[in-house]
């Protein structure tokens, strides 16, 4: 579940728009199991019933978003950051084994392997746009570590969801300044599949 101006400010960029077609017009399906003891999910599971991220936008309509001072837009744009911050997560799916697409963004590597990451629903954050809601980041921890042949690759990745919260400050592997990214879980990462891959 994602709202309308939340896709739309995604969408704004070409490589977020390939990004959300790919996981959206191709979701989770049980069929694609490769392990029937995690259940699929997609990024909307991850949200509370009746939680909008746009909701400091939603009080007004576009016209008068549009005659709104630059000082306006923006305790706006700052109200709804907090928001995304403390994005609130499932409880229900605490401690439960899951399968879920995204994209990885490093935070620990060991030689060319990543170990640590979080996983968003598109590609590009830290990096073209600002970080997702925090209930729509996962905190990887992968002990066998992955081999990323592209940044912008996505994959399936299985294992034990905890409801969790974190943060980093993401500034390295060529992102422009830091962006601090909060996660509302975290996963002890079993396995990590090319996204392609795990469907042929």
């Amino acid at each position: 579940m994602i709202t309308k101006r939340y896709a739309d400010r995604a969408l704004r960029e070409p490589v977020l728009r390939v990004g959300l077609l790919f996981l959206f017009l191709f979701p989770a399906e049980g069929a694609w199991s490769l392990d029937a003891t995690y259940r699929e999910i997609d990024w909307g599971t991850l949200i509370p019933p009746g939680w909008n991220p746009d909701e400091p936008f939603a009080r007004y309509t576009d016209d008068e978003i549009v005659q709104m001072s630059v000082e306006e837009v923006s305790r706006l744009e700052a109200e709804s950051q907090a928001m995304f911050e403390a994005a609130p997560s499932v409880q229900d799916l605490n401690g439960e084994a899951v399968r879920m697409p995204g994209y990885i963004l490093p935070l620990e590597f060991e030689g060319v392997e990543v170990r640590e990451f979080f996983l968003v629903p598109y590609s590009g954050v830290c990096i073209h746009v600002p970080p997702p809601p925090a209930n729509q980041v996962v905190h990887g921890r992968y002990e066998k570590g992955y081999e990323i042949e592209e940044l912008y690759t996505p994959v399936w990745i299985s294992g034990t969801l905890q409801v969790k919260r974190s943060s980093s400050q993401l500034g390295e592997a060529g992102f422009q300044g830091k962006r601090n990214v909060s996660s509302a879980y975290r996963m002890q990462v079993n396995s990590i599949e090319a996204y392609i891959n795990a469907q042929e």
